[in-house]
């Protein structure tokens, strides 16, 4: 299977061609006008099945991902905060209600089909939490597939062992799908040791992982324009948490358990399609740590999702999107002193055209929120793109964003009256993308400047005994990102390559703190500066790629008086594709940080050096 997408890629042997996957057009990709998307290629998803999201995003995006060795992985868009990145799944956001963050370092490439990106907010389209980018993970029926099978087994190092399977069939009316995977790794790696005096090498220690994960899809044709789908996704993971360079050993741990389950029917009748969608989220996070009592709980939150929009057609080129959303969730924590609840219900609408002038696609969309009985402001977006020439187009978009508190900054007990304000922005952008293709050489080039103001950020402040949420700044963000992309086939060898280059600005325009050292200051851990270069090779049933990352400083004072210093990351995989009778089996490997190169992601959290995977998967 990966090698038959590195070679569908390349356009060779037409009996390697991945069957195609027809996904029905969401308002994600229908209404988003005027905003840099990028879809993952087959190439990075298949390569990096096994792996995390963090892992694909951080190798293969613009999206900074914040990673604090084995565990914890968040992320930051155009210097945003964790809080500012939706990631739906089956149209749902699943922001976690208590924390309003994901964590990237448990989702698993392999649970979607496609991963989209969204890079810039759209409130208007998505409601809270829509700030600094939208992840979309994608998949979809293959009616009439027949029966497929895999299994499949990685090791790695540091005691890394993941096995996994997956089983679908599809016929004429019917669609089912099951995967399943267990990871156990030990993450004993050694480091060198920067606060201590002699720097010496330290094993890490208390590290452990163990994650479990099924994801169950199926899709019914009721009718010949009536399609129902029903999906489970269950996910555990216990992992113990490694303490800091700074601090001895500690035995903390964290198990983290949730049941997301969706349904959605849809119903299409000429020029209207009707969709009506419900989803049901129970999340638990069990955090103990024996040296710190305060600490320790079992957070649990449920989340009830409604939703129905219904999309028309008004013309040939016309499009009207309407639709009401209503998420209730209920969540329990020591924090808190017992079970709170927050109730958003939302209105939206988009109208997209493209006829006002020739060449011109235009898209207005508008969101109204009331969030236990309180309205927001209406939430406005405005998308335009011009093909200006064949081989050029200039798009750009204009939108409001807001983020509501969560249930942790609303509820949790800090003896100080907090009257949080939403948070509220406005963003802007303008790319422009000049594809050619010169003598036999296709090449792609993207430039997208960005400016982004959000006010009311909140955050979590020291007040006296005591840590409380605070509305306490204003933060500016810009910046520029250049996107270029390479193909061509010479003499049966496929050759690509992507890079990308970001500046990024994203500063304290003010704060409710008098005579702050961080006013005009780079927020922390946000680099001003990020490189990406992939260079791959394909030839017959092999395959060669090289991942090459640079990563800026990143502040870690809000004085910008302390910093870590860059870094350059590198990759190489490898892999191989052989038939045997009906089955195909499929060997790849990984070396990570091929340079063996000491450095931190986050301060004083050690990260590995120069590692190893490498997996087998037979499919028949």
């Amino acid at each position: 299977m990966l090698l038959v997408s590195f070679v569908a890629l390349a356009q060779q042997n037409d009996s390697l061609l991945l069957q195609e996957v027809t996904i029905t057009s969401s308002r994600f990709e229908q209404f988003n006008t005027g905003i840099k998307t990028q879809t993952i290629d087959s190439v990075s998803s298949i390569a990096y099945q096994t792996q995390s999201l963090s892992d694909l995003l951080g190798a293969n995006s613009q999206v900074f991902i914040k990673s604090y060795g084995p565990g914890l992985a968040t992320s930051s868009f155009r210097g945003a905060g964790a809080t500012h990145t939706a990631v739906l799944w089956k149209g749902f956001n699943l922001q976690n209600p208590m924390l309003g963050e994901v964590d990237f370092s448990l989702f698993n490439v392999d649970a979607a089909e496609k991963v989209t990106i969204q890079y810039g907010g759209n409130g208007a389209l998505f409601g809270s939490g829509a700030v600094g980018g939208i992840i979309q993970l994608q998949s979809a029926a293959k009616y009439q597939s027949g029966l497929h099978a895999s299994v499949g087994l990685q090791v790695g190092s540091y005691e890394h062992l993941r096995k996994q399977t997956a089983i679908s069939y599809g016929n004429a009316r019917w669609y089912s799908t099951l995967k399943w995977f267990e990871l156990d790794a030990q993450n004993n790696f050694t480091y060198t040791n920067t606060f201590l005096a002699n720097k010496p090498r330290t094993r890490l220690a208390n590290a452990q992982l163990k994650q479990t994960g099924i994801v169950n899809e199926h899709y019914v044709k009721l009718s010949n324009n009536q399609e129902l789908n029903i999906n489970l996704w269950y996910q555990f993971a216990d992992r113990n948490i490694p303490p800091t360079m700074s601090v001895p050993l500690q035995k903390s741990f964290q198990q983290d358990e949730s049941y997301r389950i969706t349904a959605e029917w849809k119903l299409k009748k000429q020029l209207v399609e009707w969709m009506l969608r419900s989803a049901y989220f129970d999340e638990s996070i069990n955090f103990q740590d024996p040296s710190n009592n305060f600490m320790n709980g079992n957070n649990q939150s449920k989340t009830h999702i409604t939703e129905i929009e219904t999309r028309i057609r008004m013309h040939e080129n016309h499009y009207l999107n309407v639709g009401v959303n209503n998420t209730y969730s209920i969540a329990f924590s020591t924090g808190y002193g017992g079970w709170k609840d927050l109730n958003r219900t939302s209105l939206f609408a988009s109208y997209k055209t493209q006829e006002f002038i020739k060449h011109i696609t235009s898209t207005i969309s508008l969101r109204e929120e009331g969030v236990n009985n309180t309205f927001t402001p209406i939430i406005p977006s405005i998308g335009l793109e011009w093909q200006a020439q064949k081989s050029i187009k200039v798009f750009g978009n204009i939108s409001r964003s807001y983020r509501v508190p969560t249930l942790n900054e609303r509820y949790w007990i800090t003896g100080i009256s907090q009257n949080l304000q939403p948070e509220t922005g406005w963003s802007e952008e303008l790319s422009v993308t000049i594809k050619k293709r010169l003598h036999d050489v296709n090449t792609s080039i993207t430039l997208t400047g960005f400016n982004r103001t959000i006010s009311n950020w909140i955050m979590w402040q020291p007040i006296g005994a005591n840590w409380a949420p605070q509305n306490i700044k204003s933060v500016w963000s810009r910046g520029l990102e250049l996107n270029g992309a390479l193909s061509a086939t010479f003499q049966k060898i496929a050759l690509s390559y992507t890079g990308n280059l970001n500046f990024i600005l994203s500063t304290n325009n003010q704060t409710a703190l008098s005579n702050d050292a961080a006013i005009n200051k780079q927020l922390i851990y946000v680099p001003r500066v990020t490189q990406q270069h992939v260079l791959t090779a394909v030839y017959q049933k092999i395959f060669l790629t090289y991942n090459q990352q640079y990563t800026g400083i990143r502040f870690i004072s809000t004085d910008n008086n302390q910093w870590l210093d860059d870094y350059q990351l590198a990759s190489l995989a490898m892999g191989k594709t052989f038939s045997i009778k009906q089955y195909s089996i499929v060997w790849s490997a990984q070396i990570q940080n091929l340079y063996n190169l000491s450095y931190q992601a986050i301060a004083d959290r050690p990260m590995p050096g120069r590692h190893f995977f490498t997996t087998i998967t037979i499919k028949l």
